[in-house]
């Protein structure tokens, strides 16, 4: 049993003996980040009798960051708690801005937040 331990002791020991190389790992730069930000909201009021209610809204979203802003959506939030999506490019370049607009109908007792919130997939969290 020592005789046939030797040998395999003695291989592994020696220079030659044949050792797993290692894997190259290939390292990237961080990935870049871009910021929005958000204009204040208009708002255009339409009264109907005794009903009033909003009938459109708009935002100017503009890409403060280096790189292209990707994948955008922008929104306004209600007192309710409900999340109105606005329609506008989904691409924004650096530096460039876009305007955001919809078309709901929303009881004028329901206040709006004083700005929309914008994200995209390419923006800082």
């Amino acid at each position: 049993m020592v005789r046939f331990i030797m040998p395999v002791l003695a291989l592994m020991l020696t220079p030659t003996a044949h050792a797993a190389k290692r894997k190259k790992v290939e390292t990237y730069p961080p990935s870049r980040l871009t910021t929005l930000r958000t204009g204040l909201l208009s708002t255009l009021m339409v009264a109907k009798g005794a009903e009033a209610y909003n009938r459109l809204i708009s935002t100017r979203v503009t890409n403060v960051g280096g790189i292209e802003a990707r994948e955008v959506a922008v929104f306004v939030e209600s007192s309710k708690g409900l999340a109105i999506p606005l329609r506008g490019p989904k691409v924004l370049p650096p530096g460039a801005s876009g305007v955001y607009v919809t078309s709901f109908r929303l009881p004028a007792g329901m206040l709006l937040k004083s700005h929309a919130t914008a994200v995209c997939s390419t923006c800082r969290r």
